[in-house]
């Protein structure tokens, strides 16, 4: 698979390749990506890995005995991830450590003896517990539970991917908008609960990444790998961090002193803004807009603007299969989508998801109460549509016929319990093993091709 992209995206930039680096597109190949690996690790410093470091992590043979006694470098085996990641050798920043879910800011942590043992607990576990469903609207509570060690993992990945996600969004040049995204708005990704979940966005602001110097480091796993001369670095930054900061903070902490001060019997500014914020009106008014707030929004009556063309929806979308807020230039019709909206090709479980969820960070409804004139602008949108539904029902009709019954507005973790129960429909019309022989996956199968396997079945 690898291969046949690589081999994709050379033809596609052949004369870019030729021209910028003056290779031939049949010099390249998955050949040589181990071999180049093995020796980045050894260029662009004087303070590499050990050369039997390098060999096993790249599957070499060190040769005669040393192969079976040399097998223990699991620390250098770390500097070698952490130099093939990119990270730059000859920087502090090569200490920065993996990203993770903090729920307190660095000066929380650090400032006025830090922030109390129990609070912390208290506000890590409410951050744990959003991680934790978080992940299985992404993949299945069924899935995690059968493969508990995994979940650090996906963890870790999760937070790499919302640290990203400013990345994601940004223009590829800002000079030349139409070129696009870093992320393409058509790639499937953008379908998955990653981009769809407005839950799993707001968890971007617990991300961090902490350096050896910071009060953050404290909270994540020891680092290996970490040669001496980079903690040198690192600390050296810190300190010289600490002292700017010191020296530049020193005219503010005056000016606040002097500002806290009564003179003549007066209240300064900074005194009466913090009675008034403090006082008991303003204190008791805040509270009844919080609990009204969660009122309206419980009852689905808050509305708020959608960026869809001027139109608004309702947060809690109780009549989201009514809605149509997309107003196309091209005929004057409004429709549940936008006219830059794909009909989305994506695997099974996944397509499942943006089913019976939609993308509700895009404004886009649920795909079960789509009508055929929500995607008669597309070709073939009407046929895929059809089509589509036909999968989707079957997958529905198995897990009613289960005990779990769809209902009409699902979050993507009740979504992936009902696909879990109805898969078993799929398994009747595709086979269990690939042309090759291997276990297929039935989740990873785009619609499509389930759609095939049913025109064969119905024909045999």
């Amino acid at each position: 698979m690898f291969g046949r992209i690589l081999r994709k995206v050379c033809l596609e930039f052949k004369d870019e390749i030729a021209s910028r680096f003056g290779y031939k597109i049949s010099d390249i190949g998955v050949h040589s990506w181990r071999k180049c690996a093995h020796s980045k690790l050894y260029t662009g410093s004087t303070a590499g890995p050990p050369a039997a470091a390098a060999c096993l992590r790249g599957g070499h043979k060190i040769g005669g005995s040393k192969d079976y006694y040399i097998q223990q470098e699991k620390a250098t085996d770390t500097f070698c991830g952490k130099l093939l990641a990119g990270l730059p050798e000859h920087s502090e920043q090569f200490a920065m450590s993996y990203p993770e879910f903090i729920p307190i800011e660095r000066l929380q942590s650090i400032e006025d003896g830090g922030v109390p043992v129990e609070d912390y607990m208290r506000r890590q576990q409410e951050v744990n517990d959003q991680v934790q469903l978080a992940l299985n609207s992404i993949f299945g509570e069924e899935n995690l539970t059968r493969f508990r060690q995994i979940t650090p993992i996906l963890r870790v990945g999760l937070a790499s991917h919302l640290q990203h996600l400013d990345y994601y969004n940004a223009l590829i040049d800002a000079s030349k908008p139409e070129l696009g995204k870093n992320l393409p708005d058509s790639s499937p990704l953008r379908r998955t609960p990653l981009f769809t979940d407005p839950m799993i966005s707001t968890l971007k602001e617990h991300v961090r990444i902490a350096m050896p110097h910071d009060g953050h480091y404290k909270f994540f796993a020891p680092a290996t790998g970490l040669p001496p001369h980079v903690l040198i670095y690192s600390y050296l930054k810190g300190l010289q961090k600490e002292m700017r900061d010191g020296f530049e903070g020193i005219p503010k902490k005056i000016e606040e002193i002097l500002d806290r001060r009564t003179m003549n019997g007066q209240l300064s500014l900074d005194q009466l803004t913090r009675a008034v914020e403090n006082g008991p009106l303003l204190t008791s008014m805040a509270g009844d807009l919080a609990r009204l707030t969660n009122l309206i929004q419980q009852n689905g009556m808050l509305r708020s603007d959608d960026g869809g063309g001027g139109a608004q929806s309702t947060l809690g979308r109780p009549n989201i299969r009514l809605v149509c807020e997309y107003r196309h230039s091209s005929d004057g019709k409004s429709r549940r989508v936008p006219s830059t909206w794909k009909f989305p090709s994506l695997p099974l479980q996944n397509m499942y998801q943006y089913w019976h969820t939609g993308d509700e960070s895009n404004k886009i409804p649920p795909m079960k109460w789509f009508q055929n004139e929500d995607v008669d602008f597309l070709k073939r949108g009407r046929i895929n549509l059809s089509e589509c539904r036909k999968v989707m029902t079957a997958i529905d009709n198995e897990s009613e016929r289960k005990g779990v019954s769809p209902r009409d507005i699902m979050t993507h973790v009740e979504t992936n319990t009902c696909y879990y129960k109805g898969e078993s429909a799929i398994l009747a019309v595709v086979p269990t093993q690939t042309n090759c022989d291997r276990v297929r996956n039935v989740s990873r199968l785009r619609w499509s091709t389930v759609v095939r396997f049913m025109r064969k079945k119905r024909g045999t």
